[in-house]
């Protein structure tokens, strides 16, 4: 469908003067929602426990004085409601009907204790898990992160393995943007080659025409 989004930077922009929803209580939740209350109208942050699971006190402040930002907790998603009127061939989001946990709390008019949000885009900030399982099993055992991030140097994006790199969101808990994936990528693609070059004396031979032809291994 439309309306569901997991980057508040790159989809943001496409809601000035509406209303948004972010689901999460973590830091990626609460930065999500303040980047959004620039331009929305109306920033619902929803988060299913009492507490906060961020850790940066400054934006938990920052949150809690934002004047559009309006916080639920402890609830959660109950039901995505879809505009069946639409005569557009995309499925539109209509609103969002949450519930709160553990509790029934005080009921509405209408005698539920859910509550419907006229929201125009959500935006789910409640964590991921990078698909690096794999490389537990793997003959090539490298360093991992408590949750599952493929541990690199930065400036060279080499792993704890030699001659194993990584690149991209795998190995990015922090941007997770699809410039910087593309610029880490980049990186490791160079370094590679550098490490190949020096470690096996594979380097580059020029062709008859004077161009650099592709690389061949000078230990045969």
């Amino acid at each position: 469908g439309q309306a569901l989004h997991s980057c508040a930077i790159c989809d943001g922009s496409q809601y000035a003067g509406r209303t948004v929803l972010v689901v999460g209580g973590g830091d990626a939740a609460l930065d999500a929602a303040l980047i959004l209350s620039r331009r929305s109208k109306l920033v619902y942050l929803l988060h299913r426990r009492d507490e906060w699971r961020a850790k940066d006190a400054a934006n938990i402040q920052s949150v809690e004085g934002t004047d559009n930002i309006r916080i639920m907790r402890p609830y959660i998603v109950k039901k995505w409601v879809i505009d069946k009127d639409n005569n557009d061939a995309k499925r539109v989001l209509k609103s969002v009907i949450v519930g709160k946990v553990g509790n029934p709390g005080t009921t509405t008019s209408s005698g539920s204790s859910d509550i419907e949000l006229s929201v125009d885009g959500v935006f789910t900030m409640i964590g991921s898990n990078p698909n690096s399982h794999f490389l537990r099993q793997s003959d090539v055992l490298l360093e991992l992160s408590s949750d599952g991030h493929v541990v690199v140097d930065d400036k060279m994006m080499s792993t704890s393995h030699p001659g194993v790199f990584a690149a991209g969101e795998v190995a990015d808990e922090r941007y997770r943007q699809a410039i910087v994936t593309a610029s880490d990528g980049a990186k490791a693609a160079i370094d590679a080659e550098r490490w190949l070059r020096l470690t096996y004396g594979i380097t580059t031979a020029s062709s008859s025409s004077g161009h650099q032809s592709a690389i061949t291994d000078t230990t045969a």
